[in-house]
């Protein structure tokens, strides 16, 4: 086809095209408008300053969000604004998720508005107010409220991230310091969007998982938290929602929320606030590694008393052993200077009965000496034998070596009867070296 006729045949095609094509309504092109803004921007996240912040008398919020250069209108309404705890007003900065709608009669278009959150240091801190003034007014911190942890915590349930440190932490110091210590990990999300939603799912899914155990095996606290960040990083903390799932919940809850210099409403709210997740972990374990120490520091009291003792009682004897020979060597010191004063006056037949009647006198002094002596070394031996053999009695450690050991039940306390227990009971059974988990398949009473 030459350039002549391919021009003709150009044209021979418009001239169909507008034979045929023709005006859209106003009606049809808001139509086709709205139809492109609402698919392509069905879910957007916008962050701006609140400005013309209006409560209609319908209960809807209508603001316009605002980044100094452009703004868009915004519609929040009543039946989502009531699931907001935090009401947004004019000059703070906000974060919006929601979507476009496009009004077709009047060929405008505003932002719906699903779901927003404070953003910047101020907003952040008025909404923290805001919040915490609510709360506090009904009351959700009283300290009589806040429930004590068990004496010795077995199972700890985690709410955090599996892939954060706070969750590496955690693991670290409870493996280090309390080999008798489970957790349960409930991952959740620990911030951004839908974070405090994701962290209240976890600690009810928790409450969930607890009430299908058996009481032995139930959860004896949870540790909701996460590692250091900025403000917004942990707002997901200071949500109303997230307080009130801690405060409901039927297991004891520990706050580990950033670092020590950090505050969120679920510290306030929480039964016990830790200053990091790994104080948090330390305050679960203590009660194990106090009992240890408290062991081995018994353990060496015990021995140092018996030391201690022996080399008393060995003192003594050799005191005693010492006045006992000084006093026969003075008597008969004392004895042979009567003789030769006297020895002049007897005669030789008369010294010679003395003499031998002397002699007789010493050798019964001397064995009623070394009598005497041995009497009292046997009665302080065995006077000392009989205490040692008291201190051992006493001694926890040694009746754990004879093969004995000590039977406690899933809240730490000693089992000493049968009566104490039911069939199903967990028991952890402590031996002189390591500890051993069991349970109770039968008992058996006896008479008392």
């Amino acid at each position: 086809m030459n350039g002549s006729t391919l021009f003709e045949a150009i044209l021979s095609e418009e001239d169909d095209e507008l034979e045929v094509r023709r005006p859209m309504t106003v009606t049809e092109l808001n139509a086709e408008i709205g139809a492109e803004l609402e698919r392509n921007f069905a879910s957007v996240w916008v962050e701006g300053e609140v400005v013309g912040f209006n409560v209609a008398a319908s209960g809807h919020w209508y603001f316009n969000l605002n980044d100094g250069a452009s703004q868009i209108r915004c519609a929040c309404w009543k039946g989502t604004n009531f699931r907001i705890r935090f009401r947004p007003k004019n000059g703070i900065c906000i974060r919006v998720r929601g979507r476009i709608n496009f009004w077709r009669e009047r060929g405008e278009l505003s932002l719906s508005v699903d779901s927003l959150e404070p953003s910047g240091e101020g907003a952040l801190a008025a909404a923290f107010q805001e919040i915490y003034g609510r709360l506090e007014r009904e009351g959700l911190f009283a300290p009589e409220l806040k429930r004590p942890l068990p004496f010795f915590p077995q199972r700890i349930g985690i709410v955090t991230t599996k892939k954060g440190a706070a969750f590496h932490d955690i693991l670290t110091v409870i493996t280090r310091r309390a080999r008798s210590v489970s957790v349960v990990l409930a991952p959740a999300l620990v911030q951004g969007e839908g974070a405090a939603d994701s962290i209240r799912r976890a600690l009810n899914a928790l409450n969930e998982y607890n009430r299908g155990l058996n009481e032995g095996a139930k959860l004896d606290a949870v540790i909701v938290g996460r590692g250091g960040g900025s403000p917004e990083d942990l707002w997901a903390f200071n949500d109303e929602a997230l307080a009130r799932a801690i405060r409901a919940s039927e297991i004891p809850v520990i706050s580990a929320v950033g670092h020590e210099i950090d505050t969120t409403i679920a510290d306030h709210v929480a039964d016990r606030r830790a200053a990091t997740p790994s104080d948090a972990a330390a305050i679960v374990a203590a009660v194990e590694e106090d009992l240890i120490a408290y062991f081995a520091s018994s353990e060496d009291r015990i021995f140092n008393s018996v030391e201690n003792m022996f080399s008393t009682l060995d003192a003594a004897h050799s005191i005693a052993f010492e006045r006992l020979i000084n006093a026969a060597d003075a008597s008969c010191a004392a004895a042979s200077k009567r003789f030769l004063a006297a020895a002049g006056r007897l005669s030789i037949d008369n010294l010679r009965a003395r003499i031998e009647r002397s002699k007789a006198q010493q050798e019964m002094l001397s064995h009623r000496l070394t009598v005497n002596v041995n009497t009292a070394q046997t009665k302080r031996e065995g006077e000392l034998g009989v205490l040692a053999a008291k201190l051992d009695a006493l001694s926890p450690l040694a009746a754990l070596s004879r093969g004995y050991s000590v039977t406690l039940d899933a809240q730490g306390k000693v089992v000493s009867s049968a009566d104490s227990v039911e069939t199903g009971d967990k028991l952890k059974i402590r031996l002189k070296k390591g500890t051993l988990d069991a349970e109770v398949l039968a008992k058996d009473v006896g008479d008392d």
